[in-house]
């Protein structure tokens, strides 16, 4: 009996040597391979690249998403930008007719104009700043007419205008009143006398008791007629002609 207990004890003891035997074999194999696998790791880690940067992400703000609300297309009215539509202006007013000048005296301070309206009209002595018709006279010389229209500055050659007043009183026929024309290039001359140089006497009234000569008047200086008297002076721009009221 004995016997067979140490026979047991004896083979018990082989096996526990055999398995811790196989045991530490397992061991230093696994050893060896995680060794391997570490120096293998290594020489992979040293030849690949680093891994690219990546891009840094903005955080979400309500703002970048403002143009979906704003510009839906299944609801435009959300649309905060409001189109307000500007009338348009009214056109302008065509310019009237120019009024017809007679003459200019340069005497006065400021220089004055005859002048009408309109051709065939009333003619009446106009100073800067009166109205004429639409027009108000800015401006008079020996030269041209300044006028404002609508806060535009129209100027006019007196040439032109009282040549638009001697083409009228021709197609007027001869009953017609004279044309006004300046006497030696300056003076303002009309009435109600014809252009037959013919003497006549005082023209239109120009205020201050005084009137213009009229177109072909050949009368001397110093004639009187209907209580005035022609009286003619010399100015820079030359001879000038007007009737005064005998005293």
């Amino acid at each position: 009996m004995k016997r067979k207990l140490v026979l047991l004890n004896f083979a018990l003891a082989v096996v526990v040597a055999a398995l811790g035997w196989r045991l530490r074999q397992e061991w230093v194999g696994a050893r060896d391979r995680e060794s391997m696998e570490l120096l293998q790791t290594r020489k992979l880690s040293r030849s690949l690249a680093p891994p690219p940067v990546m891009p840094t992400v903005n955080p979400v703000t309500p703002s970048s998403y403002i143009d979906v609300a704003a510009k839906m297309l299944f609801s435009r009215d959300r649309n905060p930008t409001v189109v307000i539509e500007v009338p348009k202006p009214p056109p302008e007013p065509p310019v009237p007719p120019m009024p017809v000048a007679m003459g200019v005296m340069l005497w006065t301070d400021p220089p004055s104009v005859i002048m009408s309206e309109k051709a065939g009209g009333p003619q009446k002595v106009y100073r800067p700043g009166d109205m004429v018709g639409a027009f108000k006279l800015v401006s008079v010389d020996n030269q041209k007419v300044v006028l404002e229209w609508h806060g535009k500055t129209i100027e006019k050659s007196l040439d032109e205008l009282m040549a638009k007043n001697a083409v009228t009183t021709e197609t007027a026929g001869p009953s017609a009143p004279a044309a006004a024309a300046p006497v030696n290039g300056v003076t303002s001359l009309g009435g109600p006398t014809s252009i037959a140089g013919v003497a006549a006497g005082p023209g239109v009234d120009m205020g201050g008791g005084a009137r213009a000569c009229i177109a072909g008047d050949k009368s001397a200086p110093g004639t009187t007629a209907d209580g005035y008297k022609k009286v003619e002076n010399m100015t820079p721009f030359g001879s000038s002609c007007h009737w005064e009221a005998v005293k």
